[in-house]
């Protein structure tokens, strides 16, 4: 039996909650939390998620536009790591900032302040961990770092992600380009690779893989990820593939 799709709605958004989506009222009454959409906005929305009482998607088009809307860095994966980089800096923190309010309002509680929003100002290169998962690119046949698609099952190419310190990301195409040389490796026998960072750019790099016989990688991989990635620690490690998460089952190197 094939699985029947889902349908494109038109729907005008009231409010954001937050995780970052936005929500709409469909017409038979059940809220539309959106993903990719702003307060104010009418926009074109791809249903993913049908239950009794709500439903979810993201925006396909965008049709009367926010003023306060932008265009993210990462236009085909931001849903994927960061949903607020649709909107400008300043919205951000005024929409932040009342979303806590709202949260103390529903236990009761009033503030006796408006409450207010420190930042550095850095919006891009801040995150010091990123997890990617891995993708067969069939169109170029080769192996991807990916994320996956929000709400869905898919999958989305990427070369990194610009809320990442940039050591990261080089990190990580380091190694894509290293396996990428390796004919016996799929993107089936990897689940993640996990990268973490400190302040001056050193890295920390754990692979997950599906398969308990994974080869190690030799000393010239090694020296290849330090010289060019920064990566001072390595780890191989087997993950159970009957788990979705990114668990240690058995170190295979380190």
């Amino acid at each position: 039996m094939t699985k029947k799709s889902m349908p494109l709605v038109t729907v005008k958004l009231d409010k954001i909650v937050g995780g970052g989506q936005a929500i709409g009222t469909l017409p038979d009454g059940r809220k539309l939390f959106v993903w990719g959409g702003l307060p104010g906005e009418t926009v074109e929305v791809q249903i993913t998620k049908k239950k009794s009482k709500m439903a979810e998607g993201f925006v396909t088009k965008v049709i009367e536009s926010s003023d306060q809307r932008i265009e993210p860095l990462d236009a085909d994966s931001y849903l994927s790591t960061s949903p607020w980089q649709i909107m400008d800096f300043d919205s951000e923190q005024h929409y932040k900032s009342a979303l806590i309010e709202e949260a103390f309002e529903l236990h009761n509680i009033v503030l006796p302040d408006p409450i207010e929003i420190y930042s550095d100002g850095k919006q891009y290169e801040y995150r010091n961990k990123v997890e990617f998962s891995w993708y067969w690119n069939k169109e170029t046949d080769q192996l991807d770092l990916a994320f996956f698609r929000r709400g869905t099952h898919g999958k989305i190419p990427v070369s990194g992600t610009s809320l990442a310190h940039h050591s990261l990301n080089t990190a990580a195409t380091t190694l894509r380009d290293i396996l990428r040389t390796k004919p016996e490796v799929s993107g089936f026998m990897l689940k993640t690779v996990i990268v973490r960072c400190d302040q001056q750019g050193r890295v920390a790099m754990q692979l997950y893989v599906k398969e308990p016989n994974f080869g190690q990688l030799p000393d010239s991989d090694l020296k290849q990820l330090k010289d060019q990635g920064s990566v001072m620690g390595f780890e191989l490690i087997y993950s159970n593939p009957q788990s979705p998460a990114s668990i240690t089952t058995d170190r295979l190197q380190s």
